[in-house]
């Protein structure tokens, strides 16, 4: 049977060539109420141990990519996805490997006399997804107890909330920040707690040794680039359709800029040839929405054949 090579491009807008990190996020420190939920369990009341993946709930937009799950270590980090396979202690913000985290308090912790709970609160398009760390050690075999959580917003919006603590911590070098893929220089915050707090995209600070003090936040806020921004996330399909068969791709679309959308399409294309399109719908500011593309290889003879 003849196989069609098909190149999949979204055609929606021209979107800014994004260069490091600090052109999806701010950093900013401020101040506010701790307040604890009661959640979700994540079973991770050990040492060095990492959960299972638990639904964020909605769509979390990072960069320019999109997440619906992650796990959680009881090493004071959180990661994006289901790449991350262990509960990593290393704290390395720099990393090309360990990414995307999410690290409010990134050493060798312990849940071991303490909890992790989750909670998801809200209604769409303004939920929150409440990661909280209870009675963590700071290191393992601290007999002090520190609270923090991490929230995560439908909007991208990240907070790091600090609370109580009933002591200091023993031996500590922690990392405090995010990082975001590919990894490396320039795509991560690395934060060094202060009067005033400071974050680095270059250089990393992975000996945090003090805690950032109880109602301290620091938030992460999604850059809005410009007013007009379309970008197509991802797309899902066959890759290598057979000629004479039907197909669906699903492309998925976010509004990054501060505008609606409401005259646009999206389009799939086989080089520069157009093989599909659907029209776009009114889309709010940060909201994300899927379209389903139809695409039918009896339609034309110009298909190129990869034997």
């Amino acid at each position: 049977m003849k196989r069609l090579t098909l190149l999949l491009v979204m055609i929606i807008t021209v979107c800014l060539a994004f260069a490091g990190i600090d052109e999806y996020y701010t950093f900013n420190a401020t101040t506010g109420t701790y307040t604890p939920i009661t959640g979700t369990d994540a079973a991770i009341s050990s040492d060095d141990i990492i959960s299972s993946a638990i639904p964020i709930g909605f769509t979390f937009p990072y960069g320019d990519y999109t997440y619906t799950e992650v796990i959680i270590s009881s090493n004071g980090w959180i990661g994006l996805g289901t790449s991350q396979t262990s509960s990593n202690l290393s704290n390395q913000l720099a990393s090309t490997t360990y990414v995307p985290v999410i690290a409010p308090l990134w050493d060798d912790c312990s849940l071991a006399a303490g909890t992790c709970e989750y909670l998801l609160s809200g209604t769409a398009p303004n939920r929150i997804f409440t990661i909280q760390y209870s009675n963590l050690k700071w290191n393992y075999y601290s007999t002090a107890m520190f609270n923090l959580q991490v929230r995560l917003y439908e909007s991208g919006k990240i907070d790091f909330v600090y609370g109580s603590t009933d002591g200091t911590p023993n031996s500590p070098s922690a990392s405090i920040g995010i990082n975001m893929l590919p990894g490396g220089s320039g795509w991560f915050y690395s934060v060094t707690p202060g009067t005033p707090a400071t974050a680095s995209t270059t250089t990393e600070n992975n000996a945090v040794a003090v805690w950032p003090g109880e109602g301290t936040v620091y938030e992460f806020n999604p850059v809005v680039a410009v007013p007009n921004d379309l970008a197509a996330l991802s797309v899902t399909g066959n890759t290598t359709p057979t000629a004479g068969q039907s197909y669906d791709y699903i492309v998925t679309v976010r509004n990054r800029g501060s505008n609606p959308q409401s005259t646009y399409q999206v389009k799939l294309l086989l080089d520069t040839q157009e093989v599909g399109s659907v029209n776009g719908t009114t889309i709010q500011p940060g909201e994300i929405l899927t379209y389903t593309i139809p695409l039918d290889t009896h339609y034309s003879r110009s298909w190129s054949p990869l034997w």
